[in-house]
């Protein structure tokens, strides 16, 4: 005998505020509301991978481990494990090790997502499309300046290509250079 859960549709969320819990929203969606997450529509997410569109990026949760928030697109190294801070090109070759970019803004001593593959949506605006992005020689900051002797940069910074500009997306496609 075959079991299951029937869902009545809803118009709005009938779980109230606070509260964890799926339902079905009156297109026949399935929805699930955690009250630490946006609502999350399954149905559309299982139908985005059958089609082919899938996930723009990698993530995966990190503690920022700074004083001040991190806003989206800034670009991180991880001290320890589970947590991130600024990656440096100018400090220790460990800070140029950088783990990712911020997909989101996430506040001192909290917990966010760090892209570490894919497309990063809006991580690169006010750069030129097709250039290639670096770290900077301010921490936590890219660059579309290829890091150089002649370009200003000191002797001894890490050079760490950071991804490629799409627009105002960017593509992450880190690569370790060497140092100047």
């Amino acid at each position: 005998m075959a079991k299951g859960i029937i869902f009545q549709t809803q118009a709005t969320s009938p779980l109230g505020a606070n509260k964890n819990g799926i339902w079905v929203d009156s297109n026949n969606n399935l929805i699930v509301d955690r009250n630490t997450d946006p609502q999350k529509n399954v149905t559309e997410s299982i139908e985005n991978l059958e089609a082919g569109i899938g996930v723009d990026a990698l993530v995966r949760s990190f503690v920022n481990s700074t004083a001040s928030t991190m806003p989206k697109g800034t670009v991180v190294y991880t001290p320890t494990s589970g947590q991130i801070d600024l990656a440096d090109g100018d400090d220790t070759e460990v800070k140029a090790r950088f783990v990712g970019i911020t997909s989101e803004e996430i506040l001192a001593g909290q917990a966010g997502y760090v892209a570490y593959a894919g497309v990063i949506t809006g991580a690169a605006s006010g750069f030129t499309h097709g250039s290639y992005l670096y770290i900077a020689q301010t921490a936590g900051t890219m660059t579309d300046v290829k890091p150089s002797l002649v370009g200003g940069f000191p002797a001894g910074f890490h050079v760490v290509k950071v991804g490629l500009v799409d627009g105002n997306d960017l593509i992450l496609q880190p690569e370790y250079i060497g140092d100047l």
